[in-house]
């Protein structure tokens, strides 16, 4: 429709508008072929460097753990009193005698 205003009035209109709305569908495909095709191969390049990158950490992580050392933790255990934590002994200096030692 936005070509109507742009031909002029007459028999031949609804071919003329016809015709350039075929035109203007080619063009635009012609001209957004080559974009699609540019993304679709650099998704495809991402895709293929991000599967690499996963296949060679998995394959490092492998090798890591073959080559751990099975550490034993503990070789016995024994029973500890289930006693509560104490608090450390410390103690606060009451503000009349931080007062006091401040202007001495």
């Amino acid at each position: 429709m936005a070509a109507a205003p742009h031909t002029p009035p007459g028999p031949g209109q609804a071919a003329a508008i016809a015709a350039a709305k075929t035109q203007a569908i080619h063009q635009t495909t012609t001209l957004l072929n080559p974009v699609f095709v540019a993304l679709m191969q650099s998704l495809v390049v991402a895709i293929q460097h991000g599967l690499m990158t996963m296949l060679i950490f998995c394959a490092l992580v492998i090798v890591a753990a073959l080559l751990l050392k099975d550490v034993k933790l503990a070789t016995t255990f024994r029973d500890e009193p289930a006693t509560a934590p104490q608090a450390p002994n410390v103690s606060v200096p009451v503000a009349s005698e931080a007062a006091s030692s401040a202007r001495a």
